[in-house]
């Protein structure tokens, strides 16, 4: 299963970790999997080349982790990028199912590291 877990503080965005592997189908064929990788990593892209912002990053190929973490409240335009994972992470739960892909939201100010 693919984990996502949202960090928000005062109703923004603060950081965001997806890690696991789907297992809907064969490695190198799994949609799901792909569509997840795409959203992340074009995320975290964006956040730095369109809305010039900097952020830790985190990532580990073998167990399926990405993890970007603000130490400071984003900009508008990483804002409108983050909502956009968000949108898209639920796009996938809602054609696939939960089975596949879980989200979890969890309270966190911007300069917390785990």
């Amino acid at each position: 299963m693919i984990r996502v877990v949202i960090g928000k503080h005062d109703g923004y965005i603060c950081s965001y970790r997806i890690s696991g592997h789907a297992g809907y189908a064969d490695q190198g064929k799994d949609i799901i999997c792909s569509a997840m990788s795409m959203i992340a990593i074009n995320t975290a892209n964006s956040l730095s080349a369109i809305a010039d912002e900097t952020f830790d990053v985190s990532q580990d190929d073998d167990s399926g982790l990405l993890e970007v973490r603000f130490d400071h409240r984003p900009n508008e335009k990483a804002e409108t990028l983050l909502d956009s994972l968000e949108l898209g992470v639920q796009g996938v739960i809602d054609q696939y199912g939960n089975e596949f892909v879980s989200l979890t939201y969890v309270h966190e100010t911007p300069a917390e590291k785990q």
